[in-house]
């Protein structure tokens, strides 16, 4: 079953309100793997979209204060 727009706003709202949550995976699957996990979706890794929104996940540095995980 697809997941709603409605259903991605909550589950995507919990998951922010989780604030920092480590990786479940080492390497650069990791925060996607983690994502998908924690959105309750099948791990994808081959571009699939989710009800025609692409998730984009990155790293972004931040100077000497470490490696920060986001997602967009």
């Amino acid at each position: 079953m697809k997941m709603t727009t409605m259903e991605f706003k909550e589950k995507f709202q919990a998951i922010k309100n989780m604030g920092y949550v480590p990786s479940l995976r080492r390497g650069p699957t990791g925060i996607g793997y983690t994502l998908e996990t924690l959105l309750g979706i099948a791990e994808n890794n081959d571009g699939a979209e989710l009800n025609n929104v692409l998730l984009y996940l990155c790293y972004c540095f931040y100077g000497t204060t470490g490696q920060q995980r986001v997602f967009s």
